[in-house]
């Protein structure tokens, strides 16, 4: 199967089917693993808001993506999984329809040492939905938590 990005090396490329199921509902299938997800028009414009709307999965991408850069450095330094939340609000503009930013906070409830909260902090930045998110769509990140002992 040839690449639609074109020609050169390129890293976990594959497909997502998308099917319309009506009144902006769709379901959305994932070929490589077979798992589908359904996805719902905002009633803010005009939809059911039955599921996650599109511009909520950019949001969980972009939360778990984060999620998935720290986990690496959390374990390395004995940072408890459980104690990490992430919370990603977006704000929406009407006019034009646009997603018109993010605002991400990492929220750690576990004492953690000032030079491995830096290093959680550079695993964020990291994202790669962020970076691709780039200036199109402006991403605050904070890091909440109490410097201290790990």
């Amino acid at each position: 199967m040839k690449d639609a990005a074109g020609p050169g090396p390129h890293r976990d490329a594959f497909t997502l089917t998308i099917r319309l199921a009506g009144s902006g509902d769709c379901r959305v299938h994932h070929v490589p693993t077979g798992v589908t997800i359904d996805t719902s028009k905002s009633p803010a414009f005009g939809g059911s808001g039955r599921s996650f709307s599109s511009t909520d999965l950019l949001a969980a991408a972009l939360g778990s993506c984060i999620a998935t850069d720290l986990e690496p450095v959390a374990v390395r330094h004995g940072v408890p999984l459980e104690h990490i939340r992430i919370d990603v609000d977006k704000r929406l503009s009407l006019s034009p329809k646009r997603i018109e930013s993010f605002t991400v906070r990492i929220i750690i409830t576990a004492p953690v040492e000032a030079s491995i909260l830096t290093r959680l902090r550079n695993a964020a930045d990291a994202c790669l939905v962020q970076r691709s998110l780039d200036a199109a769509i402006p991403c605050e990140i904070t890091l909440d938590a109490e410097p201290g002992m790990a």
